[in-house]
This record gives structure tokens, C-alpha cells and sequence, in this order.
């Protein structure tokens, strides 16, 4: 070994160190290094250089550390940098080993709303997505793949962009898709991608979203009604709205919510030869109603007459669902 050296220092043949490699932390990279295979009195110290590369920018610095040095902290990292670390050992006669690099790129664990402010913008045709990288990621390159999967037919619509806005137009009014949504953060080395998938509705065309309401079923405590809705099971409503009151009542409404899905309720405990008014609408997600639909209907009743009472004639309960039968039966 003291002959290697030897002709190590007589040849003024600097070993390069022999490992190198790249810590990160939340906040700081740190390369550590093994010593140079030559001898100690050979080694004046070494050179630390770091280069910094991002899609917009590349710089490097370099400095002198001390032989009995095995680390460098570099400034604090930031996202979406390339950080290459660069040793060279320096002999005392002005020579210098062969480089040895490595290096690491720094980039965000995940896509989320903070390190992404993104916005949809959605009309009955069209839906616009809009994004910015955050203020504090400023040398991140951003990519949005955006397909569209129709939950009522096979077809989808798949487009990306990175220009920060991304428009799907020519779109069906009121109908409801899957979207699929990915997001790439791309600095010069590596690509983070993220997906996620949501719900995403166009709304309508206009205010009407119920075409027609009918009156299917009356008897004396309970009414059947169904809608006919001008989009199939109403995707951009939240639910229906369904009030009745009885007629010239000045007291409040009673009002259910009926799932989107349906499109008729039975309204219950009525009472019985009592007119009612009804009105049904959509309501939307921010709590807004569509045009509401008016309609009316009188309750059924039951008229009750002992036989007893005139003779010849057995007790017997009959039922009357309209005025005019009551009044047939009286007459008789």
C-alpha cells in the first residue's frame, strides 16, 4: 500500500472518491461522499459543484470544502429541479481526480388542490377546464388529459392540453358523464401523473326541465301523480321538488323531495273530498328551481248509509267516489 502511494504521488494521479450520493429532506439535498482511495497528504480537498436545471432555467455553483469533508449542503430545494451534484478531488500539486456525479430530481408527491388551482366552467354545450401551477411551484410544467365517458351510450371524448385551459364543446344539455381526469407535473428528468375520476353534468338548456303532470290515481286519502321530464332521469338536477296545499289555503306547502330517478309519488293521509293544488319542479345544485309545473286535483270520499233505517233493507256500507254518486243514491 505504501508503494501505491508512492507511485500515486509521484505520478500526481488523484483518486476520485469512490461514493457518491443524494439525500433530500422536506427542505434540504445533501450529497455525501466516500474519501478518496489516495493518501491523505496527496489531497488538498475537494470541489463541490451543483447544477440546477428546471424547463426554464439551468445554472451552477461550485466551491472549495476541506479534505476531512464527506458532505455538502446545497440551498433549499425546490420543486420540479434537477439538482446534479458534481465532486471532484483536488491534489496538492494542482491536480485533479476524474469527476464523479450523480443526481436527483425534486417534484411533488402528489397532484393536489394545492399545488393545483383548478376551475370548471360549465355551460349546457360545454365544459372548460382552466388551471395555474401554484405561486410556490412556479418551475412546474402541467398537462391535463381530460375523457369524457357518456354514462347513457358507448361514445367518449378524450383531449389534453397544456396551455392551462382545456374546452370540450358540442356537448348534450342536461346529460351526465364520467370524468376522467389526469394530471401530469413534468420537470425535465421526470413525470408525476395522477388520476381521478368524477361525476361532471352540462346543464339545460333553460329553465324547463318537467314537460307534464298527471294525475294518475284518486281515492279518498291518497293521489298518484307522474311527470314526464324533458331529459331522462334529469342528471343536472339534484331532485325533484313535489308541493301540495289544499285549495285557497293561506297556510305553507307541504314539499317532498323525490330522487331524479323517479318520476312519479303517491301523496298520502289526504283529506278526503278536499281540493289540492300542486306545483312540481327540478331543483338544481345551487338550490335554484326550474319552471315549476301547476296542476290541481280533489280528493274521493266516502259516504256511509245505514239501511236499517228503512225497512226492508239490510245495514250495508257503501262507498261513493264523486259527489254525483252520493247524490244518485239520496235521490233513489
Amino acid at each position: 500500500m505504501q508503494l501505491t502511494d508512492n507511485v500515486v504521488a509521484k505520478s500526481g494521479i488523484i483518486e476520485p472518491i469512490s461514493r457518491l450520493y443524494i439525500n433530500s429532506t422536506t427542505s434540504l439535498i445533501t450529497a455525501q461522499w466516500t474519501a478518496s482511495n489516495s493518501s491523505s497528504e496527496c489531497i488538498e480537498g475537494y470541489e463541490v459543484c451543483w447544477n440546477r436545471s428546471s424547463l426554464i432555467f439551468t445554472n451552477t455553483t461550485c466551491s472549495n470544502v476541506s479534505a476531512s469533508t464527506s458532505h455538502s449542503y446545497s440551498e433549499q430545494h425546490e420543486n420540479c429541479i434537477d439538482y446534479t451534484a458534481t465532486i471532484t478531488t483536488l491534489g496538492v500539486n494542482g491536480s485533479r481526480s476524474n469527476p464523479r456525479f450523480t443526481s436527483i430530481s425534486i417534484s411533488p408527491l402528489n397532484v393536489n388542490a394545492s399545488y393545483i388551482n383548478m376551475t370548471k366552467t360549465v355551460t349546457e354545450s360545454s365544459i372548460v377546464f382552466a388551471w395555474q401551477t401554484s405561486l410556490e411551484y412556479p418551475f412546474c410544467s402541467i398537462s391535463i388529459d381530460v375523457c369524457l365517458l357518456s354514462t347513457s351510450s358507448i361514445n367518449s371524448i378524450c383531449m389534453r392540453a397544456v396551455s392551462g385551459e382545456l374546452a370540450i364543446h358540442l356537448l348534450k344539455a342536461c346529460a351526465l358523464s364520467q370524468a376522467i381526469i389526469n394530471t401530469t407535473i413534468s420537470s425535465l428528468l421526470i413525470k408525476t401523473t395522477t388520476s381521478h375520476v368524477e361525476p361532471i353534468y352540462t346543464k339545460s338548456a333553460n329553465s324547463t326541465m318537467i314537460q307534464s303532470v298527471n294525475v294518475v290515481n284518486v281515492t279518498g286519502r291518497n293521489v298518484v301523480l307522474s311527470w314526464e321530464p324533458v331529459y331522462d332521469e334529469s342528471p343536472c338536477a339534484s331532485y325533484y321538488s313535489v308541493c301540495h296545499l289544499e285549495h285557497n289555503s293561506r297556510g305553507e306547502p307541504n314539499c317532498l323531495a323525490v330522487d331524479k330517478t323517479r318520476n312519479n309519488i303517491t301523496l298520502q293521509l289526504l283529506k278526503s273530498y278536499t281540493r289540492y293544488n300542486v306545483n312540481v319542479s327540478a331543483v338544481f345544485p345551487d338550490l335554484t328551481q326550474s319552471d315549476v309545473v301547476v296542476t290541481n286535483f280533489r280528493t274521493a270520499g266516502k259516504f256511509h248509509l245505514n239501511r236499517d233505517l228503512n225497512p226492508g233493507h239490510s245495514a250495508l256500507h257503501e262507498d261513493f267516489s264523486t259527489d254525483q254518486d252520493m247524490r244518485k243514491l239520496l235521490i233513489s
